[in-house]
């Protein structure tokens, strides 16, 4: 019994020492339990924070690359994307309007595939080795570069593109794709060419003319020529222009060269510059050489601080068209002297048969008035040769026509006015007014017919009488309005009678008419007599001067 409660005791004593170390590892597992949920609770939340940040980052993304989109859908350039093998992934609003691109044609289509023509600038064929795109792929940075582009969509209508084009490696250095940026310079492109072509139309146009364009730099006194300063004058592209000045200019005419251009760069003046003078010896042609040169200053500033900053001028050789100036003048000097010849033939043989008739017939008033008038209109004609000749034959003002017409009725008879501080007989007065050659001497004989008459009866023909010649240009400036005015003559009663209507009358009334294409009117108050010629005005005949 003590024996079996001896081994019960033993039993217990194994049971509760059992029980505790069940009791351990309970506890044990308890433990472990109560960390593993602490430990899952804090894995979940760094879960939700990753997973929360995540998101955060691909909001971020999506709206990163919205803005991006945005951004190159509105960059002023064409933008163009493919893969690695050519296929279009993208490409911006510029670029599909640029290249007539739609949705169809980016997505999926390879950047070869639509039928573009590419050249060179030079018209050369742009080979497909040598696209800026599949170069890219090849791994090549391409350079802006220039081509010309005819795209399908736009038969017809050529593009000039500044394209560039760089290859898009991935992480390892591979080629994944390509990209390239597009620049329509077709009008600058024109806007070149159109210059281009201007400049060597006013080349030709400075070679044909034999002329040449230079500018000087007042600030450092360097002047640049063009190319046809090299062959006009042998100058370099730049030199001094103390230096130009000696070998372009005569050495007698150096001072009014420096002269001019200081004149022309003062800050006061207008700025012009025009001169003509001698130059060196042709290289083809020895002896005297003649240039002309026309120019302009430009100025920065106002009042006291107004400086040049630039001479623009053009220099012409003129040696032909001077020595042709002079073959005319020869040639006028020797046509004037045969005219006076032959009007002093004229005049002689006119005396001579005037003596001859006087031999055979009792002399008479009216061959003695025929002798005198004959000879006035011969020295009147003589007068208007020798105006226009001093002018050379390029026709004379209306007041030098009219004071030489008149000088033989009023030689002495205005320096004794003059003397006496009276007025003069005859008054000229208007504004300029040029008159053509032949037109000059069918006036001037028209005035001299005028003054010839108011000698006989008219204001001339009194003491106190005078003759006011005035002009005028008509308010619509068609016409020449001349009055010639008599005063202080014997008093007119009216008309002179038809026998008194001879050579004058018949050369103002049908003369002026046909020469000058004007009108002639007489009035006769009692005063004295009023002529009034109305001349047109055109280019050829009768102009403002």
């Amino acid at each position: 019994m003590e024996q079996e409660l001896s081994s019960a005791r033993a039993a217990l004593s194994d049971a509760r020492a059992h029980g505790d170390t069940l009791m351990h590892v309970s506890a044990s597992i308890a433990s472990e339990a109560r960390v593993s949920l602490t430990s899952s609770q804090a894995e979940n939340t760094m879960l939700r924070q990753a997973n929360a940040g995540l998101a955060e980052e691909g909001r971020m993304l999506r709206a990163s690359k919205g803005q991006l989109v945005r951004l190159l859908g509105a960059a002023p350039i064409a933008i163009l994307e493919t893969d690695a093998v050519g296929t279009f992934v993208y490409a911006n609003k510029i670029a599909s309007n640029l290249l007539g691109l739609t949705g169809l044609s980016v997505e999926g289509s390879r950047y070869d595939a639509i039928d573009w023509h590419l050249a060179w600038p030079d018209g050369r064929d742009v080979a497909s080795a040598d696209r800026p795109i599949t170069r890219a792929l090849r791994g090549e940075i391409v350079e802006e570069l220039e081509i010309l582009v005819a795209s399908p969509h736009n038969i017809g209508q050529g593009l000039v593109l500044r394209v560039a084009a760089v290859p898009v490696c991935g992480a390892s250095g591979e080629v994944e794709g390509a990209l390239a940026t597009l620049i329509d310079v077709t009008a600058r492109h024109g806007a070149t060419a159109a210059l281009q072509a201007s400049e060597e139309r006013s080349r030709l146009a400075f070679e044909i003319a034999g002329a040449c364009a230079w500018e000087l730099d007042p600030a450092t006194g360097l002047s640049t020529w063009d190319a046809a300063a090299r062959t006009l004058l042998g100058l370099p592209e730049s030199l001094p222009f103390d230096d130009a000045v000696v070998s372009f200019v005569h050495q007698d005419d150096r001072d009014r060269v420096r002269a001019a251009i200081a004149s022309a760069l003062d800050p006061d003046g207008d700025g012009r510059y025009s001169l003509e003078h001698r130059g060196p010896p042709g290289h083809e042609k020895p002896g005297a050489r003649w240039l002309q040169s026309h120019g302009q200053a430009y100025f920065w500033g106002a009042g006291p601080t107004r400086r040049p900053v630039r001479l623009v001028c053009v220099t012409t050789d003129v040696t032909q068209r001077r020595a042709a100036e002079e073959r005319r003048a020869l040639l006028v000097g020797e046509l004037n002297h045969r005219v006076k010849n032959a009007l002093a033939v004229v005049q002689a043989l006119a005396e001579q048969t005037r003596r001859a008739t006087d031999k055979r017939v009792p002399n008479s008033p009216e061959q003695r008035q025929f002798h005198v008038a004959f000879q006035s209109r011969l020295l009147a004609l003589a007068r208007a040769h020798d105006l226009l000749t001093r002018e050379d034959w390029e026709g004379a003002t209306l007041s030098d026509i009219l004071t030489s017409a008149v000088e033989p009725f009023t030689r002495g008879a205005q320096n004794d006015a003059a003397q006496r501080d009276e007025p003069a007989r005859i008054e000229i007065a208007g504004p300029s007014v040029r008159v053509a050659p032949e037109a000059a001497v069918t006036l001037a004989m028209a005035i001299h017919e005028l003054a010839t008459n108011a000698t006989k009866y008219g204001a001339l023909s009194a003491p106190d009488g005078q003759v006011t010649v005035t002009w005028s240009i008509s308010q619509d400036r068609t016409a020449v309005d001349l009055l010639w005015a008599e005063a202080g003559g014997p008093p007119i009663t009216g008309p002179p009678p038809a026998e008194r209507h001879g050579f004058g009358l018949r050369l103002l009334e049908r003369g002026l008419a046909r020469q000058l294409g004007g009108s002639v009117g007489l009035e006769f108050p009692a005063s004295g007599l009023h002529c009034l010629m109305r001349l047109p005005l055109n280019e050829e005949r009768v102009s403002p001067h």
